[in-house]
């Protein structure tokens, strides 16, 4: 007897069509998804630390005195600071709308650092967007805004706050022609100098 060969099935369009399907939608499903952000991590999976370290912890008495609020003390400065500062604070305000604040005399060392190390700090985190600096950003930004400071313009290592010889005066003469000018001659007649009238206006030594 011979055996006739088994018929081969018809395949059809649409049953290649339903073939494809699950491939097809595979590659769409994939082409969707969104692009992952990518950060640096070392071998065990951890983002590693910010190479700005840390703001030093404040541990002199006086400074946590000041970074607490109390930022004008008389303690440590010369015996005529005080006297010669209220001088030219009455001067100016003995101006055509002139007004003035004493705001800072003495500075602890350990104050100063605290302010240098902060500006340090912002200076070495500029053009930095990484990861694992994102916590160190926020605090020294905080640090920053809480001193007033600029990170433009330097925080010097040394001032002459520590040595009990100057004063930090928020002042304003509205009307003077040049208020730089005609602060200078009201603190030489005090007793004091301007000598950063540009990036530090509110500073004043004794002369």
């Amino acid at each position: 007897m011979t055996r006739s060969s088994p018929k081969k099935k018809k395949v059809t369009g649409k049953a290649r069509a339903k073939s494809r399907t699950p491939l097809a939608k595979k590659r769409k499903a994939s082409a969707k998804k969104p692009a992952t952000k990518v950060v640096s991590v070392d071998a065990l999976g951890f983002i590693p630390p910010c190479p700005v370290t840390a703001i030093p912890a404040i541990t002199d008495a006086v400074a946590l005195r000041m970074e607490n609020g109390e930022r004008l003390i008389w303690d440590n400065t010369a015996a005529e600071l005080k006297a010669a500062a209220d001088k030219l604070v009455k001067a100016i305000r003995a101006e055509k709308d002139g007004s003035a604040v004493i705001t800072s005399a003495y500075r602890p060392q350990a104050y100063q650092d605290h302010l240098r190390g902060v500006w340090d700090r912002a200076r070495q985190l500029q053009g930095n967007t990484s990861a694992e600096c994102e916590q160190r950003r926020r605090e020294v930004r905080a640090e920053m805004n809480r001193h007033s400071l600029n990170v433009n313009v330097p925080v010097a290592a040394v001032s002459n706050h520590t040595a009990g010889r100057a004063v930090d005066i928020d002042w304003n003469l509205p009307n003077a022609v040049d208020p730089n000018a005609r602060v200078a001659e009201l603190a030489k007649a005090a007793g004091l100098s301007h000598p950063l009238p540009d990036t530090d206006p509110v500073h004043f030594v004794l002369s």
